[in-house]
């Protein structure tokens, strides 16, 4: 049976043109190109057609449309992660391919906790993608570390040697050849790429599970095997991104006062604050306690 013969029984789920005479003239009609990747590409699993609407996500990471929401947020969190830094170290970071895809995870991840240590003090966020090719399933993590410049390029000599350490210790393969590190050209460029999640199409010959998706839609059988262990793998609690817990800071970063809608503070009332105690503050201008502490730290800084 086709995998369009296979999705015929749920089309009834959806509204149907006005006028539509048969069901499976509107099978033939949404199989173009186009309305497949509209219909079924972006928003269906194996087992068929399913509802992921503006007002009801399904979140599912395999999801092109939630997936390509999450990378929006990633690269939101990076890009305010990066305005506080003057420099990006962008590192690719994997072990080797396995045909299980449970166990090629399990090995990244216990390489990457005992690679983390490294990391400490840095402010740094990591994102999992996942390929699929002749050997089996392939992992590996996008990590972006942000800081001063010469720090980076000291950190840049030391990451992959790191990483290696860490896999040898676990007795767990990973290759020298396929680690990369070096700091970006361009932060903003390697922040879009290290962020864009695992649907998107793969480049330089990868297959992704987006490939894989739109592969079994036309009907692949080999992509139809890897997409059923796609959703068992992903039906488990897995954590595809992380970030450091250092909060971002910079020597030119400015405490702002959050001010009562509509409320103004003359630079009179600004300049006594030092001689007045908090609760005075909170009396005098009508604000909260925390904003009184604020102003407080403002005006002895």
């Amino acid at each position: 049976m086709s995998v369009v013969d296979h999705m015929t029984p749920r089309i009834d789920l959806l509204t149907l043109p006005a006028g539509t005479p048969h069901q499976t003239e509107v099978v033939a009609v949404w199989t173009r190109p186009h309305d497949l990747h509209t219909l079924l590409y972006q928003n269906s699993n194996h087992h068929g057609l399913k509802h992921c609407s503006k007002f009801n996500r399904c979140q599912s990471i395999l999801c092109p449309t939630c997936s390509t929401r999450r990378s929006s947020r990633a690269r939101a969190a990076a890009r305010g992660s990066a305005a506080h830094h003057e420099a990006a170290l962008y590192a690719v970071l994997s072990t080797e391919a396995h045909p299980d895809l449970t166990h090629a995870w399990t090995a990244l991840s216990t390489v990457r906790r005992r690679f983390l240590a490294l990391l400490h003090g840095y402010t740094w966020t990591r994102h999992t993608e996942v390929t699929y090719s002749s050997s089996g399933w392939h992992l590996h993590d996008n990590l972006l570390v942000f800081g001063e410049r010469h720090q980076l390029d000291e950190l840049k000599k030391e990451i992959l040697p790191a990483w290696l350490d860490a896999a040898s210790r676990t007795g767990i393969a990973a290759h020298p050849a396929a680690q990369y590190a070096d700091i970006a050209r361009s932060t903003e460029a390697t922040i879009v790429y290290s962020c864009k999640g695992i649907m998107r199409p793969g480049t330089h010959g990868s297959t992704t599970p987006g490939d894989i998706l739109q592969r079994y839609y036309q009907g692949d059988a080999d992509a139809a095997d890897q997409w059923e262990q796609l959703e068992t793998f992903v039906s488990q609690r897995r954590i595809w991104s992380s970030t450091s817990r250092k909060a971002p800071t910079s020597s030119s970063a400015t405490i702002t006062a959050r001010k009562p809608r509509g409320k103004t503070y003359t630079p009179a009332q600004l300049a006594a604050l030092p001689q007045l105690t908090p609760k005075q503050i909170m009396s005098t201008l009508g604000c909260s306690r925390s904003t009184a502490y604020t102003l407080l730290a403002q005006a002895a800084a």
